[in-house]
């Protein structure tokens, strides 16, 4: 009886229905998008829950909605694709004519990687 019930409840809370938003900086839409809207779709996909893009001029907001275990996996995969878990995020701005010698794309890689 008690595992029954352990297992009721287990279904119970991975299908109760739940809505989280997320925000991020307007300049990531193109990572969030992907080519031809194929990034968000895959998550879409693989998560099973629904995505609602809410547009704004400096932020954006990501609404999650659906079974609490979709939700979960569709808020992982966006954290994780945005950097929203980072703990400090910083943007340098080099002049165009010294990016390469700035940072080659095995340096850009290797900067990535460690941050």
């Amino acid at each position: 009886a008690d595992r029954a019930e352990a297992m009721v409840h287990e279904i119970l809370e991975t299908q109760r229905r739940v809505e989280v938003t997320l925000k991020f900086d307007s300049e990531q839409k193109g990572t969030l998008f992907g080519k031809g809207g194929a990034t968000i779709q895959r998550i879409q996909q693989e998560s099973r829950a629904s995505l609602d893009i809410g547009r704004g001029a400096a932020v954006c907001s990501i609404k999650i909605s659906g079974p609490a275990a979709c939700v979960d996996k569709a808020r992982a995969a966006l954290v994780e694709l945005l950097h929203l878990d980072a703990e400090c995020t910083r943007t340098v701005e080099v002049p165009v004519e010294l990016t390469d010698v700035v940072a080659g794309y095995e340096k850009l890689k290797k900067l990535d990687a460690a941050h």
